[in-house]
């Protein structure tokens, strides 16, 4: 059996293909944010890999195996890229919470947990409730989401990709937790 063709050359497209895809989907994540330094450097690392790999899967087209690595590892890389802006903080969301029911319970916790929140009282038939407004990292949706089931399981929330946050009108979430890049205080905000 031929190891390298048939083995070891398929893993290294897959690999290779899962970083290339990775940076571009991280690429383009710091573009839609503005990121205009990081960006441009993301984009050279994710050129060159990608030239070093199409490069040896057109060398070699008769070799199936190669072509479902490299299918594979684009998938792949979606989905590794995602997560890692995620893990990065590298986006910013607001999380819209609608309450058809007294809403103190949920501020309360959201408040105790580091969250800055704005309240709008609302009105909907013959229901008064109200409508929340919080600013976090997209890294802690999942656990803010979690606090909202918890506290007003019958709220309704809706989530929305921010570009750039005001710190005087609408502060980001502070919180202390386990980031990427170790423990600590992690403040979130920009200026």
């Amino acid at each position: 059996m031929d190891w390298f063709n048939w083995v070891i050359m398929p893993l290294i497209i897959f690999c290779a293909r899962i970083i290339d895809m990775t940076l571009g989907t991280m690429r383009i994540i710091a573009v839609n944010r503005g990121l205009k330094k990081i960006a441009p450097l993301i984009g050279f690392f994710e050129v060159m890999t990608w030239i070093v790999v199409v490069r040896q899967v057109i060398v070699e087209m008769n070799n199936p195996l190669w072509f479902i690595a490299y299918g594979l590892g684009f998938a792949a890389g979606n989905y590794v890229g995602i997560t890692l802006s995620e893990k990065m903080s590298m986006t910013n969301v607001i999380i819209r919470i609608m309450t058809q029911q007294d809403s103190t319970k949920l501020v309360k916790n959201l408040e105790k947990e580091g969250y800055n929140i704005t309240i709008t009282k609302t009105q909907y038939k013959n229901h008064e409730g109200s409508m929340l407004y919080t600013n976090i990292h997209s890294s802690e949706l999942e656990e803010t989401i979690k606090i909202i089931k918890k506290h007003n399981p019958n709220a309704v929330y809706s989530v929305e990709d921010v570009r750039q946050v005001s710190n005087e009108l609408f502060p980001t979430h502070t919180v202390k937790k386990k980031t990427f890049f170790g423990n600590g205080k992690q403040l979130n905000k920009h200026k």
